[in-house]
């Protein structure tokens, strides 16, 4: 076989010298248009949409529904949700049918990138590796014979093959294939979008492109960050939540997995955390690692795979842009960060820990009890060194239920008198810089002991 892998430096195909075959090619037309010929199965099955160009051999259909001949020529290429692998056929009037399903690729090391197999073991010439879109193997022009071969994408990268564009919610292909062979022989480039033409897109004049129906890749929105308010932070300070809504074409599609991206500094680079493709439908990353500071911006990032096995592309959390929120601590991100749209910022120190003590241990109703505050609050200089609470630099807030009289409820001790029965009783302490938490503890309230006069003996 000639080499049909050769190279071209410019997008234009050479004229195709196969004119003896001209003959052949009418035949097909005309049996395919009356139904002689049904390569394809029924139009519904087959999800790929749309047209590609060669300037040489014209217009390539991918689906009879093109142009309404699915009543006498029912054709179609598909691509299988569940392996990513094409099958079927798409048709131009220049050089016939064009076969994703044949055997004797030239080459099927591309199989290394297709989610399931593809090769001459089942007849696949073509597959989608859904994390980055790329369409790995062959089209195969069936009246070229071995010189037919289209090359999709090239391994070594010498020129753009073929790739679903992530960012398009209807999947649109782009890119450019190649047929070419050492003799002349061959159609050259084929385009799969007006919008990569050369040197400037031709969609002004010939708007066309390809698309995948029903495979619409997920696209992510309504980031949010740190979602980690006070009642979180009084918990484990140094952590966060990070969130983001899921937005897919595709009727009943769902988030199979994520991966989320963090660091200090604008980059992907050694990250401070990546989890790497976690299987979950949670639409949310937290974590109080240790590995978080205090006082520090972090950039994120994320990205989705939907049921179908399809990746979005990398979203950066940006609150310059209407996707995306910093929900807390958003001073202190705006005073400290490099690039407060692009992060947010942890806490400078623990927020306080809240404890009181009660006495009489065991109080009745009426009966006056004592509620002392024992809390420990912490300070920017030594962000995790507990320090007493005084009146110098903490504010308190008593309440709860079943409180009949509270004497100082702002203060470090109250004396209260509550009802008979189980109640609950909340202290808030307010720290330095705002820093607030609350704890609520229960208590029980018994009845006064019953007397009566008894006359002494």
């Amino acid at each position: 076989m000639a080499n049909i892998l050769s190279f071209k430096s410019a997008k234009v195909g050479k004229k195709i010298r196969i004119v003896p075959l001209l003959f052949l090619f009418l035949l097909l037309l005309v049996f395919a248009l009356r139904g002689g010929i049904n390569y394809g199965r029924a139009e519904e099955n087959d999800n790929v949409r749309g047209w590609a160009w060669s300037s040489t051999v014209g217009w390539i259909s991918f689906n009879c529904v093109n142009n309404g001949t699915c009543g006498t020529s029912d054709y179609g290429v598909n691509i299988s949700s569940t392996t990513m692998n094409f099958s079927g056929h798409a048709w131009s009037s220049g050089v016939g049918w064009i076969s994703f399903q044949d055997t004797g690729a030239p080459d099927y090391s591309f199989n290394v990138n297709c989610p399931s197999f593809c090769g001459a073991g089942n007849n696949c010439t073509a597959c989608l590796d859904p994390d980055t879109g790329n369409v790995w193997g062959w089209m195969h022009i069936v009246s070229m014979g071995n010189d037919g071969w289209v090359k999709l994408r090239d391994a070594g990268n010498l020129w753009p093959g073929i790739y679903l564009d992530t960012t398009h919610p209807s999947s649109t292909w782009r890119g450019w294939a190649w047929n070419g062979n050492d003799d002349g022989t061959g159609i050259g480039w084929v385009n799969f979008n007006c919008l990569d033409g050369s040197p400037i897109p031709w969609c002004a004049t010939s708007s066309y492109a390809t698309w995948v129906k029903g495979m619409g890749f997920p696209v992510v929105d309504n980031l949010a960050a740190p979602n980690w308010a006070f009642e979180d932070a009084c918990v484990a300070t140094k952590g966060f939540l990070l969130n983001w809504d899921l937005q897919d074409p595709d009727a009943g599609a769902s988030q199979s997995a994520y991966r989320v991206v963090v660091n200090t500094s604008n980059s992907m680079v050694s990250p401070i955390f990546d989890t790497g493709k976690r299987p979950s439908s949670a639409e949310q990353f937290s974590t109080t690692s240790p590995l978080i500071d205090y006082s520090t911006s972090y950039y994120w990032w994320v990205m989705v795979w939907d049921n179908f096995g399809l990746a979005s592309p990398w979203f950066q959390f940006n609150t310059a842009t209407p996707s995306s929120t910093i929900t807390d601590n958003i001073a202190s991100n705006l005073s400290i960060s490099p690039d407060p749209n692009l992060t947010f910022t942890t806490y400078s120190y623990e927020f306080p820990d809240i404890n009181f003590v009660y006495a009489p241990p065991d109080p009745r109703v009426d009966e006056d009890v004592s509620f002392t505050d024992q809390s420990y609050v912490y300070f920017p200089a030594a962000p995790s060194t507990p320090v007493p609470c005084d009146e110098a630099i903490c504010s308190w807030l008593w309440s709860g239920d079943g409180i009949k009289t509270n004497s100082t409820p702002t203060a470090s001790t109250t004396v209260m008198t509550l009802e008979y029965g189980n109640h609950s009783i909340s202290d808030r302490v307010v720290g330095p810089g705002g820093y607030a938490c609350t704890t609520t503890n229960p208590i029980f309230i018994d009845l006064l002991p019953k007397w009566r006069e008894t006359k002494p003996e």
